[in-house]
């Protein structure tokens, strides 16, 4: 057996996802306009087949396609490019300006 070092890019890319990161986007999309509510993981647990789509459109909204998985990594494209979550904020924080407080 040998020992393989990833970057922290592909560990990203193949790590987190699921009900909890679907929670956690919504938190951020909502911060940033482009979505009308927020859900906690406890409530994304329970009302998944309500909230992933709205958090897919929210996505959307920036620009970004994602396909949200209940139990798996969700998965996150810019332009038809594979992009990690971190990117995938990164755009959003370039691109959309916080909600007031």
């Amino acid at each position: 057996m040998t020992n393989e070092i990833i970057s922290m890019n592909e560990l990203n890319l193949t790590a987190g996802g699921g009900y909890a990161e679907t929670a956690k986007d919504s938190f951020e999309l909502y911060d940033r306009k482009l979505m009308d509510d927020h859900y906690t993981q406890l409530g994304t647990f329970f009302h998944w087949e309500s909230y992933s789509p709205k958090v897919d459109d929210g996505w959307k909204k920036a620009g970004v396609h994602v396909v949200t998985h209940f139990a798996a990594d969700n998965e996150y494209s810019i332009n038809g490019k594979n992009v990690d979550r971190d990117t995938a904020i990164a755009h959003l924080q370039t691109n959309f300006k916080q909600r007031s407080l």
